[in-house]
């Protein structure tokens, strides 16, 4: 299993990220190497039928447990499966110091679990939100905020996908969307984060469309490109006329995608073992695709020598055609925000508070 070496919590943040799982009631427990439950929340404890400081080695399977005894001692973060109180769970286990925090869900059946993921992602959201917002009150939380910050952000992005990937039906508002500000703003908005990326648009390019969703989108494209191209990628938007639609175009100078690859991303997620936990959960292309076709469009690859090019066609939606859930709640966190703070981590989305 390949881990990534992500989380760096000190005790005291490792701490205040249980306390906001508790909150919103999500399995978590802190474990240490000898596999001792040092501290967790109420609904692990019911989940895995124990108390206080019992052993893990009692209640998952030996693979597990060697996993967990891994990723403590190389500090990578990893993910295993079991199946408790005969249920089938997703066990994420993040490395810290001397300890592992151990984050449990269920690992359901995608497709028609997608709404009601969405709805407890968003109430679980407010809630980490509003516990940022308490600890801002507390001395020395800042970071700890922030990740929680973090998380709460990574929980709108996935909300928000899987209610356009659900086909949720709450109407959205169609509007004149302008195609060449918006990219023109979306570089703006990069370079205040300290990232430059290239924009090239024809100018008055508009079509009748939801600009928030067309945003996400595009920002989605450009967080893949800065996730997997390297520190040193080189982007570029652009934006131009195609027969009477929009052609938007992301491309980098990074090590491309395989066409296989590329065919698999569009349907990946609806797998049962679909990986929603984390930033690499494999829903960023098929939403990006299925923005697209809201707005009478397609998604396609352009297959270059180097790099990756990926394109959003897109047309006037028609007046009935375009209906997804609620986006990101007006005055909040923009696309820009969520997508950065899911590639680059919590002190992205602090520094633009």
């Amino acid at each position: 299993m390949n881990g990534q070496r992500m989380w760096d919590y000190s005790q005291g943040e490792l701490q205040a990220v249980l306390h906001a799982m508790e909150l919103y009631r999500k399995a978590a427990g802190i474990v240490s190497p000898e596999l001792m439950i040092l501290q967790q929340t109420e609904e692990a404890a019911q989940l895995l039928e124990g108390g206080a400081f019992y052993s893990l080695e009692d209640h998952l399977s030996p693979d597990t447990c060697r996993e967990i005894r891994r990723c403590i001692e190389s500090g990578e973060e990893g993910r295993m499966r079991e199946t408790l109180d005969g249920t089938e769970k997703a066990i994420r286990i993040l490395p810290s110091e001397g300890c592992a925090l151990l984050l449990i869900e269920n690992a359901r059946e995608r497709i028609p679990a997608l709404l009601l993921d969405a709805a407890r992602m968003r109430q679980s959201a407010a809630v980490l939100l509003e516990t940022a917002e308490q600890m801002d009150a507390m001395p020395d939380s800042g970071m700890a905020a922030a990740r929680i910050r973090r998380e709460a952000m990574r929980l709108l992005r996935q909300a928000v996908h899987c209610e356009v990937l659900g086909g949720d039906s709450v109407s959205m508002a169609r509007v004149d969307c302008d195609i060449s500000g918006m990219v023109c703003q979306l570089g703006r908005l990069l370079e205040e984060k300290g990232i430059v990326i290239q924009t090239e648009t024809q100018p008055d390019l508009w079509i009748a469309g939801d600009l928030t969703l067309i945003q996400s989108a595009v920002m989605t494209l450009v967080a893949n490109s800065l996730h997997f191209g390297g520190e040193s990628v080189r982007i570029r938007v652009r934006a131009q006329r195609y027969d009477d639609g929009v052609l938007l175009r992301v491309e980098d100078d990074g090590p491309g995608m395989p066409v296989q690859a590329a065919a698999r991303q569009l349907s990946g997620w609806k797998q049962k073992d679909a990986d929603l936990l984390d930033g690499d959960w494999g829903m960023g292309l098929p939403f990006a695709n299925r923005v697209a076709e809201m707005h009478g469009g397609r998604l396609y690859h352009v297959y270059e020598k180097t790099g990756c090019a990926v394109c959003l066609l897109l047309h006037d939606a028609p007046p009935d055609g375009l209906a997804s859930s609620m986006v990101y709640e007006t005055g909040g966190p923009s696309a820009v925000d969520i997508e950065l703070s899911t590639v680059l981590g919590a002190e992205a989305y602090r520094t633009a508070r």
